[in-house]
């Protein structure tokens, strides 16, 4: 994950996927998000998702929030509607699925 040092400003390179598949320590890459609100749970993870979208990743997203729509409609109208697929949650018409 590219990110930057905040006080320095110097990119970074963050291996939050690869290098524990290389030690042996998991054998996924599941990631659980967990943060105050306005710690930036949502800024990291449309940034995370972007980034593994442009390597060719599969990406299953679950949103309760609508904070990746805007990520999702980018990735569908640049792909003319082969990914970025966005299902919304309502009453009258609930989602049932096995990720």
């Amino acid at each position: 994950i590219k990110m930057v040092d905040r006080v320095s400003g110097r990119p970074l390179h963050i291996d939050i996927s690869d290098l524990p598949m290389k030690k042996g320590i998991t054998t996924n890459r599941n990631k659980f998000i967990l943060g105050p609100s306005g710690s930036g749970k949502s800024f990291f993870t449309n940034h995370m998702v972007r980034q593994y979208y442009e390597q060719g990743a599969h990406v299953l997203l679950v949103d309760t929030g609508n904070s990746y729509l805007g990520l999702s409609q980018l990735i569908h109208n640049r792909t003319h509607g082969e990914d970025g697929i966005y299902f919304t949650y309502t009453n009258e018409n609930p989602i049932a699925f096995n990720p």
